[in-house]
C-alpha cells in the first residue's frame, strides 16, 4: 500500500519559536488555515542574559494562549501521544485517514540529517505525511541542517524512523511531554480569515502592545539599553574572545527571527506606511548588527574596534522601538475614533 497527503509542502519563510512549527505550519497550509494566529498570540520581549562580565541579548516570545486553545480556534483536531508504542502502526493509521503527524526524533538515527547522523543527538520534529509499504520508506518534511532555514521533502526508512523516534524517547522524553500529534480537521467549519475588521485591529494591537505603552520594561527596552551599556565597559578579553562573539550571534539570530515574525503579523493589521517603516528599519537594523559580529568571527578579526558601529545601531534601536511603540498607541486611537 501507498498513501501520500496532498498538499503538503515545507515551510521556509521564517523560524518561529521552535522547530515544531516548521513541521506544524505546512499542515495548516494543506488544511487551508492561516499561521497568522500563532504569531498573533506572542509577546515579543528583549531579554538579557548575562553572567559575569558578558552579556548576551536574545527575544523570546511570551505565550497568552495555549496550542491546544489556538487549535481549537482554527477548527483542528489534534490526537496526541506522550509515547508511541507501536509508531510505524500508528503513523500509517493517522496518514491512511489523511491525517499528518508530527513527531519527536533524535537526529543522531537519521542517514539524511548528514550534519546529525551518528554525531551528535539532537532532538527535532519530523512531519510525516505518506508512506509507501514495498519500499518500507515513509514521506517526510525534514530539515538538512540544523543551522539552516532549509526544509525539504525526503523519505526515511520504516526502521530508521522507529531508531531515530526511539532515541528521542530514551535520551530526551521528560514527564508529560507529548511526542506523537496526529492533527485532522474537523468537518463543517469555515475557513478562518486572516482579514480583520477595525475592532479585531484594535484588540490584537491592544493585547499586543498595550501592556507594553508606558512601562519600557514590559517590552524588554530596559533590558535592550543594559545591553547598551554593558557593552561599553566590556573588558578586552571579552571583546577578543570568539566564545562570547557566538552567543551574541546565537542571540541576534533569536532577535531576527522573532521581528520577522513582528513585521508580518504588524502587516495584517496596520496599513500605515510609517510604522511599517518603521519596523522595516528594526528589522533591517538587527541584521546590519549580525552581519558585522558574524564576520568578525568568522574571520578571526575579534576586538573592541567593531563595537563602536554596533553601540551606535543599538542606540538607535532603542529609540525606534520606543517611537514604534508610540505611533501603534496613536494609530488604536485613531482607529477608535472613526
Amino acid at each position: 500500500m501507498q498513501i501520500v497527503i496532498e498538499g503538503i509542502e515545507p515551510y521556509n519563510e521564517l523560524f518561529f519559536d521552535n522547530c515544531f512549527y516548521n513541521s506544524f505550519f505546512p499542515i495548516i497550509r494543506a488544511f487551508h488555515k492561516d499561521e497568522l494566529p500563532f504569531f498573533l498570540n506572542e509577546n515579543i520581549v528583549y531579554e538579557l542574559s548575562q553572567k559575569a562580565n558578558e552579556a548576551v541579548i536574545g527575544c523570546r516570545y511570551r505565550q497568552r494562549h495555549s496550542f491546544a486553545e489556538l487549535v481549537d480556534s482554527l477548527y483542528l483536531g489534534a490526537l496526541t501521544k506522550h509515547r508511541s508504542e507501536d509508531v510505524t502502526a500508528d503513523i500509517k493509521s493517522a496518514i491512511s485517514k489523511g491525517r499528518p503527524v508530527i513527531l519527536w526524533v533524535d537526529c543522531y538515527y537519521e542517514p539524511i540529517r548528514l550534519d546529525t547522523y551518528l554525531k551528535e543527538h539532537w532532538p527535532h520534529t519530523l512531519l510525516v505525511y505518506g508512506f509507501d509499504d514495498n519500499e518500507q520508506r515513509f514521506q517526510v518534511i525534514e530539515h538538512k541542517h540544523k543551522e539552516n532555514l532549509s526544509y525539504e521533502k525526503q523519505s526515511l526508512s520504516y526502521h530508521d524512523l522507529q531508531e531515530a523516534y526511539r532515541g528521542y524517547l530514551q535520551y530526551f522524553i521528560s514527564e508529560g511531554h507529548l511526542t506523537f500529534y496526529e492533527i485532522y480537521e474537523l468537518d463543517g467549519q469555515e475557513l478562518i480569515s486572516g482579514e480583520f475588521g477595525k475592532i479585531e485591529v484594535v484588540k490584537h494591537l491592544s493585547d499586543l502592545y498595550s501592556s507594553q505603552m508606558g512601562d519600557v520594561d514590559k517590552r524588554g527596552l530596559a533590558q535592550l539599553q543594559k545591553f547598551e551599556d554593558t557593552v561599553k565597559h566590556l573588558q578586552e578579553e571579552q571583546y577578543s574572545s570568539a566564545t562570547y562573539y557566538s552567543k551574541v550571534v546565537e542571540g541576534l539570530n533569536k532577535i531576527i527571527n522573532c521581528k520577522k515574525v513582528e513585521k508580518i503579523r504588524m502587516a495584517k493589521l496596520i496599513d500605515d506606511p510609517s510604522i511599517l517603516g518603521t519596523m522595516d528599519e528594526i528589522v533591517n537594523l538587527w541584521v546590519q548588527v549580525r552581519a558585522v559580529v558574524a564576520k568578525t568571527l568568522y574571520t578571526n578579526r575579534m576586538g573592541s574596534h567593531i563595537w563602536p558601529g554596533i553601540l551606535d545601531k543599538l542606540s538607535k534601536l532603542v529609540s525606534l522601538e520606543g517611537l514604534i511603540g508610540t505611533d501603534i498607541e496613536i494609530y488604536c486611537k485613531r482607529l477608535q475614533e472613526k
